[in-house]
């Protein structure tokens, strides 16, 4: 005798999962009225999914004065070291577990950590008397993020 067993089973389907996660790119330490840092930076990227499938991963990429290619870290957020003196763009997006992505961003990194160079050209190296006048010149330099301003008693 062949006995029939009946099984009923009852499977959860998820929620679709179509919104993109959001990536948010952020500094923490303000760059000065120009826009320059003076240290090192770092870049924290973080990403969330709401009530989605959860983040895979944060991707970024640098360019300009410091550069790496693509980099895709399997986290919700990732702390990017700025260490190249110059203008760097992190160009950065993420992916939730359903495969939605988010809309790619980029901020800017301004990195000059050489103080200007003065350069005194005259007055001339020699012996001066007392009260004697002795007009000072002077230059000042940098290839960085350039001069604010170059004063002093001439």
């Amino acid at each position: 005798m062949n006995a029939v067993v009946v099984v009923n089973y009852t499977v959860a389907v998820p929620p679709s999962d179509t919104d993109r996660p959001i990536v948010v790119g952020s500094i923490p330490v303000a760059a000065n009225g120009a826009g320059w840092h003076k240290a090192d930076v770092a870049v924290n990227l973080s990403a969330t999914d709401g009530s989605g499938t959860g983040v895979k991963s944060i991707s970024y990429a640098l360019s300009g004065a410091q550069t790496s290619s693509l980099t895709v870290v399997s986290a919700a957020s990732v702390s990017v070291p700025i260490v190249t003196e110059g203008i760097t763009t992190v160009t950065f997006f993420a992916e939730d577990v359903a495969g939605n992505v988010a809309t790619s961003q980029s901020l800017t990194v301004r990195l000059d950590k050489t103080a200007p160079r003065v350069v005194i050209t005259s007055p001339e190296a020699r012996v001066y008397t007392v009260h004697e006048a002795a007009a000072a010149a002077y230059t000042c330099t940098d290839a960085g993020s350039g001069i604010a301003a170059c004063t002093g008693t001439t």
